[in-house]
Parts: C-alpha cells; sequence; structure tokens
C-alpha cells in the first residue's frame, strides 16, 4: 500500500495552541454600562450570549430608533446597530477592539459614539 500524506484539518493534534477564553460577559455588564453613560448614551439592559464566543448586547436609549451595541466575539469587533421598522436590525457602524476587556470595550463604545451623533430615523 502506498503511503499518502496526511492533512489534518485544523492542524496535526498536539501541535495547536489553545485559544484565549472569552470574557465572562456578565462580569463586563457594570464597566459597559458605565462606558455608556460617559459616551453620552443610556444602557437599558445588557444580554451574554451562552455561545462559547463571549459575545453579548446592550440595548441603548435614544432616538427615534431603538439601538444596541453588539460585541461579535466570533468576528471581534463591537458594532452600533438600530432597529428596523419592519424588524431586524441594520449595522450602523463597528470598530474592532483591541483588548476584550473592560478597558478594550471602554475604548471602542467611546469610539462608536464619537464616530456619528445617534443615529435618528
Amino acid at each position: 500500500m502506498k503511503e499518502e500524506p496526511v492533512f489534518w484539518l485544523g492542524g496535526k493534534p498536539g501541535t495547536q495552541q489553545a485559544a484565549a477564553a472569552p470574557p465572562d460577559a456578565a462580569t463586563l455588564e457594570p464597566a459597559v454600562f458605565a462606558a455608556c453613560r460617559a459616551a453620552g448614551m443610556e444602557p437599558e439592559d445588557f444580554v451574554a450570549a451562552l455561545g462559547g464566543y463571549g459575545s453579548w448586547l446592550v440595548h441603548v436609549a435614544g432616538g427615534p430608533r431603538r439601538q444596541r451595541i453588539v460585541w461579535d466575539g466570533r468576528n471581534r469587533k463591537l458594532v452600533l446597530q438600530a432597529a428596523l421598522r419592519s424588524g431586524g436590525w441594520e449595522d450602523l457602524r463597528d470598530c474592532p477592539v483591541a483588548s476584550p476587556d473592560a478597558p478594550g470595550f471602554a475604548t471602542a463604545i467611546g469610539a462608536l459614539a464619537a464616530a456619528g451623533a445617534p443615529a435618528g430615523g
């Protein structure tokens, strides 16, 4: 039998480094609320996803459309979204997060707020 090279999807077993653990979203809630208030947004509620990426979202009041800030842990970016009248959400802007911890999220939330006035219609 002829030997063939083996292709290991995702890398050869035993050679992979463990992925960094996602931040514990629930412990970030006070820091995220404080960052929202410092950026001129009033947080309403905080929802942490149960998935393995540490994703979360916080709804913020203001403007004629409901808005939320979403931490997309899989793609590692923070997204500001506005509710659509027909249902669903529209991405308004996003920014990368240098470090997925309280200071990193505070900086990114400030950048989202500074990138433009709250969307209105």
